[in-house]
C-alpha cells in the first residue's frame, strides 16, 4: 500500500493539526535544485549577475550548495534554500529585472527545479 494512501491534501499530515489556524504562515523558502549542468561558461553568467541581483532584497540564505542527501526521488548536483519574510517578497526577488536577467543564463547553463513554499 502506498505510504499516501487515503490522505487528502484538504486534511494537513496530522503533525501540526490546528497550527496553521493559530500562527499563518509568515516567512516564504525558495528551494533550487540543481539537476545537472550543462553549460558551466553559462552558469558562471549566471552566479556573475545573482549576486548583486539580491541587493535591496530581504534575502536570508539557509543553504547555499552543502553536502546533501537525497532521500526521494532523482539525484540532484546541489541545493540552495533562500529565506524570505514572505511569499510576496520571494516572488519580488524572482520577478526582478535582475535577476531575471540572470536568470536567462541559469536556463542556458544547468537543469533546475525552483519553488516556493511558505513557512510556519
Amino acid at each position: 500500500m502506498p505510504l499516501n494512501a487515503g490522505y487528502e491534501p484538504s486534511q494537513g499530515l496530522g503533525i501540526l493539526s490546528g497550527f496553521e489556524e493559530r500562527n499563518p504562515p509568515m516567512v516564504a523558502y525558495v528551494v533550487f535544485t540543481r539537476e545537472k549542468m550543462r553549460n558551466r561558461d553559462e552558469y558562471e553568467r549566471y552566479r556573475e549577475k545573482a549576486r548583486p541581483a539580491a541587493a535591496g532584497h530581504p534575502l536570508k540564505p539557509l543553504a547555499l550548495y552543502g553536502k546533501h542527501e537525497v532521500l526521494e526521488g532523482p539525484a540532484i548536483e546541489g541545493a540552495v534554500i533562500l529565506e524570505f519574510p514572505n511569499i510576496e517578497a520571494a516572488k519580488t526577488y524572482y520577478d526582478s529585472p535582475a535577476y531575471q536577467d540572470a536568470v536567462r543564463h541559469r536556463f542556458l547553463g544547468a537543469d533546475y527545479r525552483v519553488f516556493i513554499v511558505e513557512g510556519v
